[in-house]
């Protein structure tokens, strides 16, 4: 009962975070020839992030429905949650610090 509400605790930040990851990646959402390739490896990140969330969303909607492991769906939902948020806050410390 308690993974229960966590994983929909998760589910509601993950969703939230899913849009704020997208207009984060809003600027580069249209890559030109002139980047840099630091830039390049942000634009994926950006990407991957999102995708992350979207895992989240995923795996702790399984969880909820119970329609796989309940143990193994628990546990990817807490993984690719802790691994987006902490991509996510070092993606806005990048633009934190680098936009003037």
């Amino acid at each position: 009962m308690e993974g229960q509400k966590n994983v929909k605790w998760i589910l509601i930040i993950s969703i939230i975070m899913f849009f704020a990851s997208m207009y984060f990646a809003l600027p580069y959402y249209y890559p030109d020839g002139t980047r840099s390739f630091l830039d390049n490896v942000w634009y994926v990140l950006g990407r991957i992030i999102t995708l992350l969330f979207l895992a989240t969303i995923t795996t702790g909607a399984l969880f909820t429905t119970n329609f796989a492991k309940k143990e193994l769906t628990y546990k990817l939902t807490i993984y690719f949650f802790i691994i987006s948020m902490g991509l996510f806050f070092i993606q806005f410390l990048r633009m934190l610090f680098s936009i003037p």
